[in-house]
Parts: C-alpha cells; structure tokens; sequence
C-alpha cells in the first residue's frame, strides 16, 4: 500500500486496464461520455473517472466526523464545484503535493462490469488514503424518481442534476451491492450524476444500479421470492416451543402462511417423523431426540425439504427457571469488575431467563438438550465429535440420506495412504543457517512481531508464528496478551476464510479417489440439482466463487447445521444468476461443497475433517463448523497444512492425495473456464495466489512494482490477517495464526517477507 503523498500517480498500473483505458482516452479526448439509457437491469455503462486524489488523514477527528480530508473537499472548483461538474475525457485537475510539488491527474473513460462496479484499485493501484470521481451522463425518457442501489468501499457522495442524493461517511467497509439505497428525481432528456469515493486502505470502488418504477418492481419481487423461498417453521406449541411431552407430535405450519400463498399458492405439507433409532413413528412413546421431515413441492420448482429437532422432555420445563444460572465473570466485556459484581442479581435473573427461553423456544436448545440426554455422563472432556451440533448434524444426515434413499450409494473414503519414502515434515533445528537463513534473521522478524502484536492502528493484537524452510523452522513464537494474559503456541485462532483451503484440501482427497469430479454437477451427488442447462452448478463453480451464491454464514434456517442447507442453496440459485456468470466472494458454496462430501460418504463434515485431516495430521483441540469460515488452529497445525501443499499432498509417511491432484487445485484464470465472467481474476480450489509487491522498488515500464519473493507464493487471505503462504519452489512456509487484521495487517506482512528475503541464503 502506498499514499498519494509519496508516490505518483503515473506509477502505479496493476493490471491491462488502464493501458486500455489511456489508449480510449486519447481518441475520445474532450468528449463527454456517452449518454446511457436506463436498463431493466440498472447498470450505467459509460463513464469518466478522475483520480485519485489526496485524502489526508486529520488528527483526532470529532466522532462520527470524516477522519479524511478528501471526502470534504471540492476538487472540482474549477469545474465548477462538485454539484455543476461536467467530467470529460482528458479533464485535469492539479493539487500541491508536499514533497512533489504541483501534481497534475486526467479523466480517463471507463466502462462499468455487467454489475455496474467501477473499481478504482484495479485502474490506480493500492493506494491509501485516496479519493476519486466517477461521472457518467444517462437520457430518461421522463420525468421520473428513481430507485438507487449503491455499494461503495469506502465513503461516498454522490450528485444527480447538481442535487446531494446520498452522502454517506464510513471506513473500513467492503463493498456489497445495495449497500445503500435512495431515491431521486431524474429530469426527462440528458441527467448528470456523479459519485465521490473515499479511500481508507485495500479495496476501492463502488457498484450502482439505477432503477426505474417497472424494473424496481421486478427486483423487490425476486426480493420478496428469495425471502419466503426460505420456508421457515413454526411449531405450533405453547411460545413455539422445541419441546414437547410424550404422546401426540407437535404441529407445524409456515411462518409465513399467507405471503407463501400469495407467491407459490397452496402447496401441501408433507411430514415424516423419526426418532433418536431412526424409526418412522407416529407419536413420542419415549423422551428423547425426534427429527421432523418436511417436504412441499410448488408448482413448477423442485420441492422444498426441511428438517426440524426436537426434544420430547421427560416432563422438565426449561421455561419454568429451575433455579438461577450464575454468571461469574464475561471475558472482554467493557465493564468495570465492581460494576459487574453490584449487578450480580440482574445479570443472574437476566442470564436465567435468557436461557430458559432459548432452551424452551429455540431450535439450538433442542440441540442441546439431546446431547445432554445421549451423550455418556462416564468419561472426561468431550471430544470434538460429542459436541452438540456435531451430533445433531450426523443425527440429521442419516435422516436425510435415508429419506433421499441416498443411503445406499455411499461411498468410503479411504484415510490417507502411508508411504515408502516420507516427505518433509516440520522439525525444529540447531541455528538460522540450518534453516536457510543468515544470523540475526529471527530476531529481526521477532523485533516485528512484538512491534504489530502491541501496535495502535485500531484492532492489531496477539497471534503466533511459524516459519520454515524445506521443513526447518526458523521461528515459532507467541506475541502479544489476550484477556490479560500472554498467548502461548497452544493457543487456537480464528482463522477466517482460510478456512476455505482447509476445504479444499478435504475435497482434494474425494477427487484423489475418484468419488467426486471438480466440473460434475452438484446434481449428479444430490438430488432435485439441475444436471444441465444455465442453473447446472458444479463443484467448481462452488470452490471458484462463480456459484450464484452469497454470504458467508447462512442463507437461513440454521445455515449449514441445517441438514438441506443444499435445498435452500438449490433454491437461491434458481431464482438468482446463473454460475459461471459473475464472481461473487462467499463462504456458503464452500458450504454446499461440503454437503456434496456429507452426502457422498455418508459422514458428517465436521467427522470428515476430523477422521480424513486434523487426526491423520495430529492437530490439538482443532474447531471447524462452516467450510468457508469458521475454522480455529493453532498455528503449528497451520503450518502442516502449509506443509502439506509444500509437499503436493503428503506429510511425512502419509499421503492425502497425489500431487496430480494438487496440480488440479492450482488457481486459474476465471474467464478462460467461463467467458461471461467479466473478471481477470485467478481462483483455485481453496487456493489463490499471494501476491506481496515491494512498493520501495522501482515499477517496470507498465508501473507494476517486483514482487518480494520471486516465487509464486500459494495459499489463501483471511479477514484476521492469519497469514497462509507457500513457496512450492523455494520450500518457504509462513503462516501466522491472528485475532484481528488491523488496518495495516498488509504492511506488517510486506515487512516480515523483506527480512526474510534478505536473510535468506538461497535467493527466495
């Protein structure tokens, strides 16, 4: 990352982009853009954008006031102001840079992806603190209000016909479509509209639809669809209660009855109960876990199937408050410890009654209280596959393939193979030289560590660290305190979308072994999934973002814990954009991913990780709940992951899959799989390239800065900053296990990789 105090704006060219954009420039200079219609879909193609600009930092800003000095200030005074600007290709504006003197930026044209995104990171580079403008000019047929759907990373203003329509102050926020939403008067004939952007750190850019009356009407019915397409439950015992006495079985209806009818019309109920054995029955003879099938079929869709648990109580109430739950302490709450003790009484009777109710009128109390009533009172701590959700998800599972008759076509998964020749594996050296590296190497990244793990740039805190070379490891230490104490190496951290490796290294094993193919449609594991046409969905597009889906926790219902989250997915697909269209970053295709692995093997996928990945590769306390996300490690496990991919796909004497196998994971350039993808990015199998530029060298001729290390370095981001990186050809590991990201997370890294650099003995 770079400011625009240091480095001009000539510098720095990321991609093709702006060779393409300069080249348009020239032929359309002095011309204003293009007049857009206004489509079906929103999407304003044609702009001009001017950038980027200063954006200052100011010292100790007014809460809730702009911390930069860009967002405020008219760069367009000679234009007119920001309210009257017309940009044309080839208008300049010139500020007074301090160490650079005058300082003169161009417009440039541009045309918006097929989802209205303008990104400004992609045509200037990584700049910090930054602001640019976007103006485009569109024809309305008539006088009209229209309705706004704007994304922006990070603050933005924006004008219609010189009119302030939406001026929102933020940092730190990513872009999502519809982010905002507003409406305003377009004039019959020729309208003018310019939108602001703000820049803290990282991405840059901002997503617009302009909708008319027709078209609006369209998109909140496609709204409301995939709202009500979820087709929540509601028990129709006392408060909605999950529990239930022995005898009859609860009712169950839709929440939403009526709305359901209005979109669908009538569409039956079908329902099969089960108990804890499996049996069909008709009535609770026992107490204990009861799993509720559910299946509707609307006309002309595939059928709706839900799950629900149950808990037959042996006649204990939850909601009745047997005696009070004493909360003793809350870590990282902001309270002071006298404060907490004085309210002891309330907290006591608020924690209580929360807890009751959530017992009483919550799916995930019924989850808990069957784990309570099977699980063996004889034994120590619980192991990872006795947690409560695992056991309803294998309950769930074993339900769901026996109702699908899925439960005849499971396949094994073979463990991972022993092998003749071991391949490297992590161990600890007598000096920096046996690990590659020159003396003084350690303590230099030691000298780091300490520095970011206690640094007050907003949410830096402790993490831990492993580095190694061909197996020999450098350093692997602890930083930083959390709750008042030091971190130690056993500590886990979350580690975020790294997660999403560890994903696809699991489905590297079925791929391996034959059991699922990358580009096979979802449809050939799962039923009621297209197997052809534009809604065929493949493993692939699910690993590679291209799937139609969003998010990273839950469509609804539970998320993945819900044993037909895949129906729920099937059902976003179909009333969304077809795969292989669009890349939209998300966690739940890795999680339909990993129904398609539960329903192959017959096993949950919290015990396939665990039997087919922590155990074989002797990880400690290791946590996974979603594939996409919620992972915790400690970092030596991370590092043997690292390893792992090190080695192409063994650690020591076991092989978890070929390095064949591994070829077929690298990552690829999307558009060359799916041409309507308008996107040069480059996506694997739960891997991506991780690529650090050296932002103090001189940029080639095209302005892009060396990287630091020369080999392609592979592994996967994470919102925590928890690093996975791996050097196939110079056998480097770094990997470092996080609590939060902070807002400079990718200049510590940069720093780290430096002294590794010109510590290292062999070139890396």
């Amino acid at each position: 990352m770079h400011s625009l105090t240091s480095h001009p704006a000539s510098m720095i060219r990321q991609t093709l982009w702006p060779v393409l954009f300069l080249a348009a420039s020239c032929a359309l200079q002095g011309k204003e853009p293009a007049a857009n219609a206004l489509p079906p879909n929103g999407t304003l193609s044609s702009w001009v954008i001017l950038g980027p600009l200063p954006n200052p930092k100011i010292e100790n800003p007014q809460s809730g006031t702009p911390s930069r000095r860009g967002y405020e200030t008219d760069y367009l005074k000679q234009q007119g102001g920001e309210p009257a600007a017309r940009l044309e290709v080839g208008t300049t504006v010139t500020y007074e840079a301090p160490d650079r003197g005058k300082v003169t930026v161009r417009a440039i044209a541009v045309e918006a992806d097929a989802d209205g995104r303008i990104l400004f990171r992609d045509v200037y580079g990584k700049y910090d603190d930054a602001v640019a403008y976007a103006y485009c000019r569109f024809e309305s047929p008539v006088d009209q209000k229209l309705e706004f759907f704007l994304g922006s990373d990070d603050a933005n203003k924006v004008w219609l016909n010189g009119n302030l329509v939406n001026a929102v102050w933020t940092e730190g926020r990513g872009m999502r479509h519809g982010q905002d939403r507003f409406s305003a008067e377009a004039k019959q004939g020729i309208n003018h509209l310019l939108v602001k952007v703000d820049n803290a750190v990282g991405g840059w850019g901002f997503q617009l639809q302009a909708y008319h009356e027709e078209a609006y009407a369209a998109i909140q019915e496609g709204a409301d669809r995939k709202k009500y397409g979820l087709f929540e439950l509601e028990p129709q015992t006392p408060y909605h209660s999950y529990n239930f006495k022995p005898g009859p079985f609860p009712e169950i209806k839709w929440a939403y009855p009526y709305a359901i009818k209005a979109l669908f019309g009538d569409i039956p109920m079908q329902t099969r109960w089960f108990n804890a054995s499996l049996e069909e029955v008709t009535t609770a003879t026992e107490p204990g876990r009861y799993l509720l099938y559910i299946e509707a079929t609307p006309d002309e869709t595939p059928p709706i199937r839900r799950a629900v648990t149950f808990y037959c109580s042996p006649g204990w109430n939850p909601w009745q408050r047997n005696g009070d739950l004493v909360l003793e302490s809350w870590p990282r709450h902001p309270f002071a410890p006298e404060v907490w003790q004085r309210a002891k009484e309330p907290v006591t009777r608020f924690t209580s009654d929360a807890i009751s109710h959530q017992l009483a009128n919550d799916e995930r109390g019924a989850i808990l209280l069957n784990a309570l009533a099977e699980l063996n009172p004889e034994g120590g701590p619980l192991s990872p596959l006795e947690d409560p959700v695992v056991l309803h998800n294998e309950a769930m599972l074993a339900m769901k393939l026996k109702v699908l008759g899925l439960d005849q076509q499971v396949k094994e998964l073979r463990p991972p193979q022993p092998l003749t020749t071991p391949s490297p594996i992590l161990r600890e050296v007598g000096s920096e030289e046996e690990a590659g590296f020159r003396h003084g190497t350690a303590d230099k990244i030691r000298g780091i560590c300490e520095e970011w793990a206690t640094h007050t740039d907003g949410q830096d805190g402790p993490f831990s660290l492993l580095i190694a070379r061909d197996g020999k490891i450098l350093i692997h230490e602890a930083f930083g305190s959390r709750d008042g104490k030091p971190v130690t190496l056993q500590d886990r951290f979350y580690l975020a979308s790294i997660t999403k490796t560890l994903t696809g290294l699991l489905f590297a094993q079925f791929v391996d072994q034959g059991l699922i193919q990358i580009d096979a449609p979802v449809g050939s594991y799962l039923p009621d999934f297209p197997t052809t046409g534009a809604k065929a969905v493949t493993l692939r597009h699910c690993f590679t973002h291209t799937s139609g889906l969003e998010g990273h926790w839950s469509l609804g219902l539970g998320g993945p814990s819900n044993p037909f989250f895949d129906n729920v997915a099937l059902h976003q697909i179909l009333q969304g954009e077809d795969p292989g269209t669009r890349v939209r970053y998300n966690g739940n295709s890795y999680n339909l991913a990993g129904k398609v692995m539960e329903a192959v093997s017959g096993k949950s996928i919290q015990r396939l990780f665990h039997e087919h990945f922590f155990d074989p590769l002797e990880f400690e306390n290791a946590y996974i709940l979603t594939q996409g996300t919620s992972s915790e490690l400690r970092v030596i496990d991370l590092a043997k992951v690292a390893q792992l991919m090190a080695n192409k796909g063994s650690y020591g004497a076991k092989q978890f899959f070929s390095s064949d196998t591994f070829e077929r994971l690298r990552p690829v350039k999307l558009q060359q799989l799916y041409p309507s993808v308008n996107s040069t990015v480059e996506k694997g199998i739960g891997l991506t390239k991780r690529i650090y530029r050296d932002k103090e060298a001189e940029p080639n001729e095209e302005g892009v800065h060396p990287t630091i290390l020369q080999d392609t370095m592979l592994g996967h981001g994470s919102a925590t900053a928890s690093i996975l990186m791996v050097g196939e050809e110079n056998g480097l590991i770094v990997t470092a296990a996080r609590a939060n990201s902070g807002k400079k997370a990718h200049e510590w890294t940069s720093k780290i990789l430096k002294v590794l650099r010109d510590g290292a003995i062999e070139p890396l």
